[in-house]
């Protein structure tokens, strides 16, 4: 990732002009989003 992408400022997350929001294209076309969250919190489930 060398540039920021313009439409969701590296947010993922794209605003249109009539208030919904939905994933940014782009950056899921080009592999920009991480999916997996690094700090997953403890959901106490016992296996």
């Amino acid at each position: 990732m060398d540039k920021s992408c313009p439409k969701c400022k590296d947010t993922g997350i794209v605003k249109d002009e009539d208030g919904t929001a939905h994933v940014c294209w782009d950056c899921l076309r080009d592999g920009r989003l991480d999916v997996h969250s690094k700090d997953v919190p403890d959901s106490k489930i016992k296996l």
